[in-house]
């Protein structure tokens, strides 16, 4: 599946859009104090048990904390950054995302003024499709 952002100038602030219809999916919404961002949440817009949004996963800035469904990480132990390539060398272009050792890894990249995620395969070496544009 692929989708995009609708608000490319503040992401932390904007709808994930399915790009085949255009229909909402997520929505992020960051909290900020007088020390900067405090909490991002990832909404689900469409849940299938409930109206209206459900909260879905955080970031805790200041913690340094991912949440997912109310499991949480430290940001240090989901990525990644790898040095193969000459541009990775040079520009530190991708960043790599893994949840779990049994989970699949993303490939995370800003270039041309958006972000892009895509799936690894399980051997790390191969793209399989791309999963969000902004």
């Amino acid at each position: 599946m692929e989708a995009k952002f609708d608000n490319k100038a503040n992401i932390l602030n904007a709808r994930l859009l399915a790009t085949h219809d255009n229909s909402p999916i997520y929505a992020t919404k960051t909290n900020f104090t007088f020390r900067g961002r405090d909490i991002t949440l990832l909404q689900d817009t469409n849940p299938a048990l409930s109206t209206g949004s459900v909260t879905v996963g955080a970031i805790h800035w200041n913690d340094k904390i991912m949440e997912v469904n109310g499991q949480r990480k430290k940001v240090a132990d989901l990525k990644e950054k790898r040095k193969d390539g000459f541009l990775n060398k040079v520009f530190r272009r991708a960043r790599y995302w893994r949840w779990s050792a049994e989970r699949r890894e993303y490939e995370i990249k800003y270039t041309n003024d958006e972000w892009a995620a895509t799936t690894l395969k399980s051997d790390g070496t191969s793209k399989i499709n791309s999963i969000g544009r902004g």
